[in-house]
């Protein structure tokens, strides 16, 4: 809906979301990379102040009309999502069998509370500034980035080994070696298709609606 009011061309409308999902794939291997070399914690509270500028530029892009940086701040958000990916790993650092379920598990239930809390917060904030909309929901995006940040400085855990080319202690698979497994490729497989398929309908959904004739709120309950 941004993308619709900001760009000068309707085709573009789309295009900060499409930069937004090219930040996710982008950033992932620098993620894993500097968590590799530097720890998981260092990696995470990096990931969250680029969380926080990117809901900040995002903000000030809006509010500015700007849609270049606008599509700069949904990159850099992404960026963000690539560290928080692998949250679930940190949860499982240090754990054993029924507790490295349950932990992993936590994790995986806190992307489902934030389906539900995300869209309200839009909601909820999207006139907070008055006369710029959704400049309010992208600042929300910046506090709770900053909310994660403070949390994750209490982060303990298990420094990574320094080096990807070789197996890990207790025998583990190379990157390589990952890579090369067809229940691996498999899997990314299904993860392409399958994202790729909720990418789409979620970027039109939000524009069909409104387009014909919902509101902004039932467009985000929508998604939710």
């Amino acid at each position: 809906m941004v993308g619709q009011d900001l760009a000068t061309d309707p085709a573009l409308a789309t295009l900060p979301v499409s930069i937004y999902n090219l930040g996710l794939a982008l950033g992932t291997v620098p993620a894993a990379w500097i968590m590799r070399h530097y720890g998981r914690r260092s990696g995470y509270l990096l990931g969250a102040m680029i969380g926080v500028l990117s809901g900040l530029i995002a903000a000030g892009a809006i509010s500015s009309g700007a849609f270049i940086f606008f599509c700069l701040g949904t990159f850099l958000a992404r960026l963000y999502a690539s560290y928080v990916q692998s949250y679930r790993f940190a949860a499982a650092d240090g754990r054993e069998g029924a507790d490295r379920g349950r932990a992993i598990s936590w994790v995986m239930v806190g992307g489902l509370v934030a389906a539900v809390i995300g869209p309200q917060l839009v909601i909820a904030t999207r006139d907070a500034v008055p006369g710029v909309p959704f400049a309010g929901s992208f600042l929300s995006q910046a506090a709770l980035a900053l909310i994660a940040f403070f949390i994750l400085t209490r982060l303990r855990g298990r420094q990574p080994a320094a080096t990807a080319e070789t197996p890990s202690e207790d025998g583990g698979r190379t990157v390589l070696q990952l890579l090369a497994s067809p229940k691996n490729m498999l899997g990314v497989a299904a993860g392409v298709v399958s994202y790729g398929l909720m990418s789409f309908v979620m970027t039109a959904a939000p524009l069909a609606m409104v387009g014909c004739g919902h509101s902004i709120d039932h467009a985000a309950w929508g998604i939710q």
